[in-house]
Order: structure tokens, then C-alpha cells, then sequence
């Protein structure tokens, strides 16, 4: 993507933990993480583990 900023690499739980907190509307896109989840991309067996726990809203 053209405008994406650098990658940060940082713990799922601490990735969590920051989504859990209010969002703050003045933060710049740069400011914000987003997870692809990329990082494992030929290593997958973590990824089906966690998500069979996530249960989409109604």
C-alpha cells in the first residue's frame, strides 16, 4: 500500500490491550496500529487456533 506507514511489531496481547482502551480522535493514521497479521504468513496453525474462539457479532 502507498500510504502505509512502517510496520511495528509488537505482542497480540499488548495489540489487544491497546484496542481495548478508548480511541483517542485526534491520533494521526501513523499514530494507530492495525493488525494484518502477516507476520506468520506461512505459519498459520496459530492464527485457526485463536480464531475458532471468535464468535462474529449478530
Amino acid at each position: 500500500n502507498t500510504y502505509s506507514y512502517k510496520k511495528q511489531y509488537i505482542k497480540l496481547n499488548d495489540y489487544i490491550s491497546s484496542q481495548k482502551e478508548s480511541p483517542v480522535k485526534s491520533k494521526w493514521g501513523n499514530e494507530t496500529f492495525y493488525w494484518f497479521g502477516d507476520d506468520l504468513l506461512n505459519d498459520q496453525k496459530w492464527l485457526h487456533q485463536m480464531l475458532r474462539y471468535y464468535k462474529p457479532p449478530p
